[in-house]
């Protein structure tokens, strides 16, 4: 089912909708599209440790989870004895917490599903007072699907990222699921070790490698879909200011930690 669920996404759609890339492209501008797998996909601090999904001849024969393929959707849940489609609760944060765009999101991510058979009913609930206590931090012990956003992983390292969500025994990050579907939390014994493995492993290689099989293993999985895909983005900075976008690390809030290292060249505007 979680399967069908990844197969009834249009991600190349949700890239076009929402990154404007034809427009961006008849104009000249040349568009790198991502799908996002299981590491952030949109920071180039994970290039080379992140594989993606839309090549694959690098990711291997699980990138077919990643495509768009209603029938094999379909057959999957008919297979699973939902031939005529699931009724399912998903949970949502009412208001903007989330950001003003995300109820338009959720709408049209709730459109693909459909096609497959997925039919929701919505549960609109206050973030800090219900969503975090009973969904955001119980490892997935909830009825239907929830959307989820943070809190980002304590480190940027790809391993650290592995760890704070897909390892067993992580805490409350950890997104909650088990290998044998009992609901036990118990977690996946190949990601489990493939993590302990990487976090005591100093070759960069063969950590680099163990980092990848996770990627790979976790598609086929699919305990979690992180969102969709995305494309490339524009910043724009007043000439003056130096060394902006020179410097970017892993972590999640970016500026903060640029901005340190701006400077501005009164060469360029006087400053008065």
């Amino acid at each position: 089912m979680r399967q069908a669920f990844s197969l009834s996404y249009d991600r190349e759609t949700w890239i076009e909708v929402w990154n404007n890339v034809s427009k961006f492209e008849a104009a000249g501008i040349p568009i790198e599209k991502r799908y996002f797998s299981n590491l952030p996909s949109l920071s180039e601090s994970y290039d080379g440790w992140r594989l993606e999904p839309r090549d694959e001849k690098s990711f291997g024969p699980n990138a077919r989870y990643y495509k768009h393929d209603v029938a094999e959707a379909k057959k999957l849940m008919s297979a699973a004895g939902f031939a005529n489609g699931m009724d399912l609760k998903a949970t949502l944060v009412k208001g903007t917490d989330y950001g003003v765009s995300f109820h338009k999101e959720v709408e049209i991510r709730h459109g693909m599903n459909a096609e497959a058979g997925f039919r929701f009913t919505q549960n609109l609930i206050d973030y800090q007072t219900e969503f975090i206590p009973q969904y955001r931090d119980v490892k997935g012990n909830f009825e239907g699907i929830g959307y989820r956003s943070g809190p980002p992983a304590t480190s940027a390292d790809p391993v650290g990222q592995y760890t704070f969500f897909y390892y067993s025994k992580a805490g409350s990050s950890f997104y909650g699921f088990d290998a044998a579907g009992k609901g036990d939390n118990s977690g996946d014994p190949f990601v489990d070790d493939s993590i302990k493995k990487a976090q005591q492993e100093f070759d960069t290689e063969k950590r680099r490698a163990l980092v990848h099989g996770l990627d790979k293993h976790l598609a086929q999985k699919m305990y979690a879909v992180n969102g969709l895909g995305g494309a490339s983005g524009f910043s724009f900075a007043w000439p003056a200011v130096q060394n902006y976008r020179a410097y970017r690390g892993g972590s999640a809030n970016t500026n903060r930690v640029e901005n340190m290292y701006w400077w501005l060249d009164d060469t360029k505007a006087p400053l008065k």
